[in-house]
């Protein structure tokens, strides 16, 4: 059985009620199944301008992936 090769989303901000920013593993976990039951197997979340502590707790959530 052959299976193509999975996509690479360059660029996620969120989906389905999550985003990247939110700054949680809850919302990495959300964006994550979203995008596996969807035939991404590697993304890039991106962040928005937000404050530095904001994009330290988005940097401490992505480190778990």
């Amino acid at each position: 059985m052959h299976r193509p090769p999975g996509y690479a989303d360059v660029l996620v901000h969120g989906c389905i009620g999550s985003d990247a920013c939110d700054g949680t593993v809850e919302a990495f976990d959300t964006i994550a199944e979203y995008e596996a039951g969807n035939g991404i197997t590697a993304a890039t979340p991106a962040t928005m301008t937000v404050s530095e502590e904001q994009l330290m707790k988005v940097a401490k959530a992505a480190a778990c992936y």
